[in-house]
């Protein structure tokens, strides 16, 4: 779904003032501001994770267009990690180059987990991902999650790959 400019306007006006439109407006029906931003890391260290504006905006594209999808196919979805300010994400070890730290990437769980794999979802995204902004998706033989990124780039990447035990990246197919 692609938004307005009267709501990129409503949006990015609550989002300057640190108002009441950024707190009462949800990113999208089914996923809150809460949840994509949470961090138990900066929580713990005392680390500021919000967002700034441009963030906040890649964070609603996010969840309109990749997040809602993969929940109107697989039902709820747990975000286990959106949102990382840059020192949250130094702190937890991420890529330096992360789409986290930019509101464009997610790491995900079906709460219908393990009845729905992360190569479920994969494949799913790999036949029908062509309908979306999806930069890239990557599998963990190690974790139980899921990684999703948004492209703003047209075309997008569509990069799929697979983490393995050894901690390599290998370019991942269904099988």
């Amino acid at each position: 779904m692609n938004l307005s400019n009267s709501e990129m306007g409503l949006i990015a006006v609550g989002c300057v003032a640190g108002g009441v439109l950024y707190y009462m407006r949800r990113p999208s029906e089914h996923f809150t501001w809460e949840e994509l931003t949470a961090s138990t890391t900066a929580d713990q260290l005392g680390l500021d994770n919000t967002p700034d504006l441009a963030a906040r905006l890649n964070l609603i594209k996010l969840a309109r267009e990749i997040l809602e999808p993969i929940r109107a196919e697989f039902g709820a979805i747990r975000v286990n990690s959106a949102y990382r300010s840059p020192e949250v994400n130094e702190a937890i070890g991420g890529s330096s180059t992360s789409k986290h730290m930019l509101g464009l990437a997610a790491d995900i769980t079906a709460y219908d987990y393990p009845n729905v794999t992360n190569d479920d979802i994969a494949t799913w995204l790999w036949d029908n991902g062509y309908n979306m902004p999806l930069e890239q998706v990557i599998t963990y033989e190690d974790t139980t999650h899921l990684h999703v990124a948004l492209d703003l780039d047209s075309p997008p990447r569509e990069e799929f790959l697979v983490h393995t035990y050894e901690g390599t990246y290998l370019p991942w197919k269904p099988s």
